[in-house]
């Protein structure tokens, strides 16, 4: 499991009388309601974009809530392969269009991820590509047809896949950024105010407001 570092919400208090003291009981709650809406989404995402080949991404999702000097912070977990995803692969080139090409046969030539980090070919790729996509293919259970009408068995697809995939790269799907914003919207004041509640408890006096800084990291 990693915490992804790309996308987080962060909420920062600073009090000299209750620093690294108030009893986050109220704040601990809002964040872990806040984190399992995250998962949530981010989760309806990956079925709604139909990367669920597995199911194992999906079923890692989980989030991480800490506190260090401070600050609070909600991180999305989930397995290293969740970067892929979300960033996407940048092809090894060529990207070769056909000779005559229309609008809609160009775009499939092009590299599919030109902002990626990750790129095949120069050892930040996913590692076995070949043997991911044969697998993927066996989960999915399609079959093309060859130019007499002939289903191509499992085996006979994965190449032609594969070096397709390595040559124009994969797609990003966001499933992290775009799932925070609607979280933090709902949730992000529930946490402040739930931190003021702490901090009032603390300092046995009434609060209803408190000059936090609140944020969301994307």
């Amino acid at each position: 499991m990693k915490a992804y570092n790309y996308s987080y919400f962060k909420l920062t208090y600073d009090s000299k009388e209750s620093s690294g003291e108030v009893k986050l009981v109220h704040a601990s709650g809002a964040l872990d309601r806040m984190g399992e809406e995250w998962v949530r989404l981010a989760k309806e995402r990956l079925l709604h974009e139909d990367k669920r080949a597995t199911g194992q991404l999906i079923k890692s999702l989980g989030y991480k809530a800490s506190v260090s000097n401070n600050v609070l912070y909600l991180e999305l977990i989930g397995m290293p392969y969740g970067d892929f995803v979300q960033f996407g692969v940048q092809g090894a080139g060529p990207y070769t269009p056909p000779r005559n090409p229309t609008g809609k046969s160009t775009k499939p030539y092009e590299n599919r991820a030109p902002d990626s980090p990750f790129k095949f070919g120069t050892g930040k790729s996913p590692g076995s590509i070949y043997t991911a996509i044969r697998k993927w293919i066996g989960v999915k259970r399609f079959q093309f047809r060859d130019e007499l009408g002939r289903f191509l068995s499992y085996d006979a697809m994965t190449y032609p896949i594969t070096r397709n995939v390595w040559q124009y790269g994969i797609a990003p799907t966001d499933y992290v950024k775009i799932t925070m914003k609607p979280t933090f919207k709902r949730h992000g004041e529930l946490v402040k105010l739930a931190l003021v509640k702490d901090m009032a408890n603390y300092m046995n006096k009434d609060m209803k407001s408190a000059d936090f800084t609140i944020e969301m990291i994307i």
